[in-house]
């Protein structure tokens, strides 16, 4: 246990089941309050000082002293102080916050109406008593008052209730109030519609994996694959576009030649005349009509024929061939 003595400017230490201290620890001017750690560690606020007193578990002596006020040579009057469920500490005066190991203030929190007591609940939620006759909750993380509610006159101690109930002492109406833990959480102001609308942090996910040797060795397995339909397919595309250009190319080339491979006519007329022998009597001419120049044309061949001539009609030159 340990007792502070503002007149003496000490901590007195009293070990369970003692009747007197067993030794005292030199701490600062008008030291008021004190809180322990979890781990034994106690802080004491000094108020004229403007500063805390950290005393290890077990130690004789102050291990370290942290300047609380906020401005250098004056005190602040540092009063109540608590520690939170991470270990961290606050003072009331503007509510400064110390950080386990801290050796200096972290940050600070304005509280209006003169801050006097302070208490931390099990989630951290700060409740801070002001001689302005009231009560100031901060939510857990905050950084300025949320709500305040009101007391009785001149209040004096704080306590929580392992219900989450808030009590406190009235020192001038001798007087308690008591905050259920159903109105501290109805007390909570309502979320602004831009924090509603605020998405929320995702936490980061496992980091992907690296594909594996079995993974890569069938990627580059199934390359050559890939390649070969590719050249396939470009392949038969190819073919296609030069069996289509060479069909193209023919029907050009019949078209153009079309005129020149029509068949020959023969001129209107032609007839073959054929002189016969005849030893009784002169010699006769018979005439033979042309051949039809739609049928295949043949050349006349003279030398199988015997006195055959071979004439044109008339007002064209003649030849003859004799056999």
């Amino acid at each position: 246990m340990f007792v502070p003595n503002p007149d003496l400017g000490t901590d007195s230490v009293i070990p369970p089941r003692a009747d007197a201290p067993a030794r005292e620890i030199i701490v600062g001017a008008n030291p008021r309050e004190l809180t322990v750690a979890k781990d034994g560690t106690a802080y004491v606020t000094n108020q004229n000082d403007g500063t805390v007193s950290v005393i290890l578990a077990g130690a004789s002596n102050v291990s370290r002293t942290i300047q609380v006020s906020s401005t250098p040579g004056r005190t602040s009057d540092p009063h109540g102080i608590a520690v939170g469920p991470d270990g961290t500490n606050i003072t009331a005066n503007d509510l400064a916050v110390i950080k386990p190991e801290g050796v200096a203030v972290a940050y600070r929190v304005a509280v209006p109406g003169g801050p006097k007591e302070v208490a931390v609940g099990p989630d951290g939620t700060v409740y801070v008593l002001y001689l302005a006759n009231g009560l100031s909750v901060i939510r857990p993380g905050g950084t300025s008052v949320s709500v305040g509610l009101p007391t009785g006159q001149d209040p004096g101690h704080i306590a929580l209730e392992p219900d989450g109930s808030v009590l406190v002492t009235n020192t001038t109406s001798k007087s308690v109030t008591v905050f259920a833990s159903q109105i501290l959480r109805a007390s909570q102001p309502p979320q602004s519609k831009a924090q509603a609308t605020q998405p929320q942090a995702e936490e980061p996910g496992p980091p992907a994996q690296a594909p594996s040797d079995k993974a890569r060795a069938g990627f580059w397995a199934s390359i050559p694959a890939v390649l070969g339909a590719v050249v396939a397919v470009v392949l038969m595309g190819a073919a296609a576009l030069v069996l289509i250009a060479r069909r193209s190319n023919r029907s050009r080339a019949r078209e153009v030649l079309a005129p020149s491979l029509a068949p020959a006519e023969r001129p209107e007329g032609i007839r073959v005349s054929r002189t016969k022998s005849n030893a009784e009597g002169p010699s006769e001419r018979q005439d033979v009509p042309a051949e039809d120049p739609n049928r295949t044309q043949r050349r006349p061949l003279c030398h199988r024929l015997t006195n055959t001539v071979c004439q044109a009609d008339a007002g064209s030159p003649r030849s003859s061939i004799h056999h």
